[in-house]
């Protein structure tokens, strides 16, 4: 059911609140099962503004009824009473200053149980304060940022000055608590049905997603819906002057390893980029959104000098010895850094990639934020190319995630990514300058040969690299060991894993018209992804399907509700009492035998590396159904 009807819009009732605002309810529909009264809506804002420009704004909805789940993009949302009636929404960081004389609008979706006035309100109050904006400059605390600010007809763009840095006062690091724990309830899990062959893959998708969200780090936003994770990581940086706060736990620990946290956000990126239409099917964009953004935003706060950027966070020893939460963590947590006197082009050249993705995801809905990160990408990219060197012989992850493959790989990589990004033919030739055809057998954080090839066949006319994808193509279909039950089976230690990215790869051939055996690359992959899902007789996602992982190797979803201590969350022999939806554990061994023992950390550990191209293939999959 569509609704266009424009609601009459209401002034402020509030003294102090001048603005005007229109609010319209523009469709609503019916999700879930039961009785009925499941019903999501979607509405949209629009803020008139005054005769002068305004550095920060807020608005209050009262609704009839009370709304739940609420999601937007361009602002953020928090209910202000018992029975979340009323929402109050406040600018995100890109559109607090609006100028004179505009309109902006913004959407949001929500969620009620009544069948009936759905989104309805009874007025809004549009708060905007008096004066004039201040020359554009735009102060926050102790962080400071010049921007420069545009007009466009839907309200501000704001695109920042390339290479400039926010510095924040390191006093103000260090005070405060490190975290602040979540709530006792499990995550929110409200999907759009859709099944595609013999699973639903919106659930796998929406699911993965919560994934995502339960390894954030840093102040969690109003948009968390995995309601027993709190903020976490707030000192991050204090001992060096910097704020590092936000991206990704790794694993199970709460380590921030760059290196894989870039290229997990590399390939989560590229199915976003070239499967944007499967993933708003699937009623997942806006979620996807706000999970590629969180890591994003790290990578441009850890690129805190033209040549400096921070790779890691915590100590891996230090932390795998602590089992908890994060919110109750108290070790040190020192952050490490790449720097012309020792480079990480590898990391680097990664980080540079993601953000290339980055750009590519946002340049058509936040330009201000996409241009951000690809400034940050050519910058990074150039610190790679000029400063060479291996990452972990520079950070202390060598035990870890060591670079054994070496930096050209990432060069390559990085460069075919700001090529697709900026279309300079000078990153097309840095990317063949590093090319290499010899393949291997895996695509992986360290090792991302195959995704160049296919990137590159995606992007030129270039035969070569056609070529070159199809031999490993047809090495992983025919000839890569395989479980007796069908998985391709190239490593103990996060089999799931390594099947799931080559599983991608060779299913995006299907979106690249160069390739002739692309319908049957797309039925291999789906074939990797079923397994995963419950063709070997059991699931290996954690909260879906027949017999799914029930104990993954994960500290904070080991814990029981707060207010409970976490003394016995090791060895509990129950299942995790909170549940990690959507985690990708590491697979069975190479004869399909596979324990669900929380202490086996290389057959049930999770990482947000084991995700990101499983999350790609299934979007990919779902392409198969459009």
């Amino acid at each position: 059911m569509r609704l266009h009807a424009l609601l009459p819009f209401f002034s402020s009732a509030l003294a102090d609140c001048k603005g005007d605002s229109d609010y319209r309810v523009d469709n609503n529909w019916y999700e879930g099962s039961g009785d009925g009264k499941n019903q999501k809506f979607e509405s949209f804002l629009t803020l008139h503004l005054p005769d002068h420009d305004i550095d920060s704004w807020d608005i209050t909805v009262h609704f009839k009824h009370s709304v739940v789940g609420v999601q937007v993009w361009d602002a953020d949302a928090a209910a202000v009473d018992a029975d979340s009636t009323i929402w109050r929404f406040t600018p995100k960081s890109w559109d607090e200053h609006l100028n004179a004389d505009t309109h902006f609008e913004f959407k949001f979706q929500g969620r009620q149980w009544e069948d009936y006035e759905i989104g309805h309100i009874w007025k809004t109050d549009f708060c905007s304060p008096d004066g004039v904006g201040n020359g554009g400059q735009t102060t926050t605390g102790s962080t400071t940022r010049t921007t420069r600010t545009t007009t466009t007809n839907s309200g501000p763009t704001v695109t920042p000055d390339p290479g400039e840095i926010t510095t924040t006062n390191p006093n103000s690091l260090c005070s405060g608590p490190s975290g602040v724990r979540g709530g006792p309830e499990q995550s929110i899990v409200d999907f759009k049905r859709g099944s595609y062959g013999k699973y639903d893959i919106n659930e796998v998708l929406h699911k993965s997603i919560l994934f995502y969200e339960a390894q954030r780090c840093g102040k969690n936003s109003n948009f968390n819906r995995v309601l027993w994770r709190g903020d976490s990581g707030m000192k991050d940086g204090c001992d060096v002057g910097h704020n590092l706060d936000g991206g990704w736990f790794d694993a199970g620990d709460h380590v921030k390893f760059g290196f894989p946290m870039a290229f997990t956000t590399t390939l989560l990126g590229w199915g976003m980029i070239d499967y944007k239409a499967e993933y708003e099917h699937a009623g997942e964009y806006i979620n996807a959104l706000n999970m590629i953004r969180w890591p994003l935003e790290f990578f441009i706060r850890a690129h805190t000098g033209k040549n400096e950027f921070y790779g890691q966070v915590g100590d891996g020893y230090a932390d795998h010895g602590f089992w908890g939460r994060p919110e109750d963590m108290n070790m040190a947590r020192p952050a490490f850094k790449v720097t012309e006197q020792c480079p990480g082009s590898d990391l680097v050249g990664e980080t540079a990639a993601a953000l290339a993705t980055g750009y590519l995801i946002f340049k058509d809905l936040d330009s201000a934020f996409a241009n951000e990160c690809l400034s940050h990408a050519k910058e990074l990219y150039d610190f790679a190319y000029n400063f060479r060197g291996k990452y972990s012989d520079c950070i202390p992850a060598s035990d870890f995630y060591n670079s054994w493959g070496g930096y050209n790989d990432e060069l390559a990589w990085g460069a075919a990514w700001l090529y697709r990004a900026t279309g300079d033919d000078s990153y097309l030739a840095k990317s063949n300058e590093f090319y290499s055809s010899g393949l291997g057998d895996m695509f992986s954080w360290d090792d991302k040969t195959a995704g160049t090839a296919l990137l590159l066949a995606q992007l030129t006319s270039n035969s070569k690299f056609v070529n070159d994808f199809n031999q490993f193509a047809n090495y992983i279909k025919n000839q890569a060991p395989r479980t007796p039950k069908g998985l391709v089976w190239l490593s103990q230690w996060g089999s799931n894993r390594y099947a799931a990215n080559d599983a991608f790869l060779i299913m995006h051939t299907n979106k690249v018209a160069r390739f002739s055996d692309g319908a049957a690359n797309l039925a291999f992959g789906k074939g990797q992804i079923d397994y995963m899902l419950g063709d070997s007789g059991r699931s290996f996602v954690v909260g879906f399907g027949n017999n799914p992982p029930e104990r993954p190797h994960h500290r904070s979803s080991s814990c029981p509700p707060v207010p409970q201590d976490c003394n016995n969350g090791a060895g509990n022999p129950g299942p995790n009492p909170m549940v990690l939806y959507g985690a990708l554990v590491g697979g069975p061994d190479q004869y399909d035998n596979y324990v669900d023992d929380r202490n086996d950390y290389v057959a049930n550990e999770v990482a947000t590396d084991y995700n990101a191209g499983f999350q790609s293939a299934l979007v990919a999959y779902i392409s198969d159904y459009m």
